[in-house]
């Protein structure tokens, strides 16, 4: 059976707050560099907030999953969730970034964490390119599909073995977690979660852990 629609609601709500969170962490870097310290503070202690809340509503799920039954769960529909079952969730496929795009038209009371940054209820999509010194290109519709067709082409086990992670959630496993975004590239599952630069990063990290030589850009479909 399909995943129920609270399930994908929280997945949805959950990507959303990774996006913000990858966010927040930019900017706040950016203030250090520019020794902008109370701002970086500010930011930061924004990030950890909203991170503990993430944590939160990932166990929330958890719970859901683990303590209903599946019968009673698909007894619960969110129309808009189930629509959208058939996309990944992925922080780097929305398109709904002309949404709330004016900081200043937010009201005071919001947190400074929504202030930081245009609020966009999603980033605007951007895909990953991968290009092999072999003359492969890896090139999906996702990113998240070409980061994990990459790892495959690497040899899962030799990247497994670097042990990465994004943030609690282990880069590879054998079985599926249910509380991140995993893509299945057969013989384990690779965590997703992440933005479109993160996932670029932690690309271009690994080749230089395994010594490999390939670039990865940006770009949108």
């Amino acid at each position: 059976m399909p995943a129920d629609s609270i399930s994908i609601a929280f997945d949805m709500i959950l990507d959303e707050i990774d996006s913000v969170i990858g966010d927040v962490n930019t900017q706040g870097a950016a203030f250090l560099r520019q020794n902008e310290y109370a701002q970086a503070k500010t930011a930061i202690a924004a990030g950890e907030n909203l991170g503990a809340f993430r944590n939160k509503l990932a166990a929330l799920k958890h719970e859901w999953i683990t303590e209903l039954d599946e019968a009673t769960r698909q007894r619960v529909q969110l129309k808009n969730a189930v629509e959208s079952a058939g996309e990944s969730i992925d922080e780097d496929d929305g398109d709904d970034a002309d949404q709330h795009d004016n900081a200043d038209e937010l009201p005071d009371e919001w947190p400074l964490m929504t202030q930081l940054t245009p609020f966009n209820h999603k980033s605007p999509k951007t895909i990953l390119v991968v290009k092999f010194a072999d003359g492969a290109v890896i090139y999906e519709k996702k990113a998240s599909d070409t980061f994990a067709q990459v790892i495959k082409k690497l040899g899962w086990q030799r990247v497994a073995a670097l042990n990465f992670a994004f943030g609690k959630a282990p880069l590879i496993s054998k079985q599926k977690l249910d509380t991140v975004n995993q893509v299945n590239i057969g013989q384990c599952f690779v965590t997703t979660h992440s933005s479109t630069d993160a996932k670029r990063r932690l690309l271009l990290k690994i080749a230089q852990a395994l010594n490999e030589n390939f670039s990865v850009d940006i770009v949108k479909p």
